[in-house]
């Protein structure tokens, strides 16, 4: 995978994650949670298509902030 194919996808989970956080701020937790596991699979992708890269750190990191957020809302393990 080229270098800015990975940061198409970066650019797509960050995007998923911040509309997640919103609708977990608006109340809309089943929309925010089904926003993270698309953002967690994309996520994946990135992961596997370059380890090595410091985004991925900072995406990892976004996304175990972003889970723990939701689980406190709605009371249980997601995903």
């Amino acid at each position: 995978m080229s270098e800015s194919n990975f940061q198409e996808l970066a650019k797509k989970v960050d995007n998923q994650l911040r509309q997640s956080e919103r609708q977990m701020f608006n109340g809309k937790k089943d929309e925010a949670v089904a926003l993270y596991l698309e953002a967690a699979g994309l996520f994946d992708q990135a992961r596997e298509a370059d380890p090595a890269n410091a985004q991925v750190k900072t995406l990892e990191q976004k996304l175990s902030k972003l889970k723990k957020d939701l689980e406190k809302r709605i009371g249980g393990p997601i995903g």
